[in-house]
């Protein structure tokens, strides 16, 4: 499992992001789930990684803390792990540019552009 925390510069949002293995990563996973108060999803998500089902990604916003987690599953192929990591790094994107009350497109652009950074 691959896992990372980093304070997004400007915004000071921190992001913790993790990629599973497989099924073995269950127990951590869990605790991060249950870290991030995803008490929702917490159960289907667990049935999903030990059914071992494959291109999933997880995205949480705590906007009290300004905290963000991300969880990627496994990936069937390295385009659906990019498509899973994309499609969650826009919810990211969204969310901090809308909780910080953003709509400038070139912030936006720089944004994107760190979190790809971090997140390949």
């Amino acid at each position: 499992m691959t896992n990372k925390t980093v304070v997004i510069p400007i915004y000071n949002w921190t992001l913790t992001f993790i990629e599973l293995e497989d099924a073995k990563d269950a127990d951590i996973f869990s605790a991060y789930m249950k870290d991030f108060n995803c008490n929702k999803e917490h159960d289907s998500f667990m049935i999903a990684l030990a059914k071992g089902l494959m291109d999933i990604g997880l995205t949480k916003t705590i906007p009290e803390t300004m905290q963000i987690f991300v969880a990627i599953f496994p990936s069937s192929s390295p385009e659906a792990r990019r498509n899973t990591i994309n499609h969650e790094k826009r919810h990211i994107e969204d969310e901090i540019l809308e909780l910080s009350g953003i709509e400038d497109k070139e912030a936006a652009g720089y944004l994107a552009g760190y979190l790809s950074e971090i997140l390949y």
